[in-house]
């Protein structure tokens, strides 16, 4: 998996994203569409993810599992 640093911010390409949440990738497009995984924009049109924000989401989704 390639991942692109800025600083010490990890930015991943949706395909990387799902593979590191293990899921698919349209999967991953639903929820960002839902709002559940925000986007940063790297120049128009193309979008990446903060591996942080997927960090958040598993964390997250961690704690709503009785």
């Amino acid at each position: 998996m390639n991942h692109r640093k800025v600083g010490a911010v990890r930015l991943l390409r949706a395909a990387e994203a799902a593979e590191y949440l293990a899921i698919s990738v349209r999967t991953f497009w639903a929820l960002v569409a839902a709002g559940q995984i925000p986007r940063v924009e790297v120049s128009r049109g193309s979008v990446r993810f903060m591996q942080s924000d997927l960090d958040a989401y598993i964390e997250d989704a961690r704690k709503e599992i009785p």
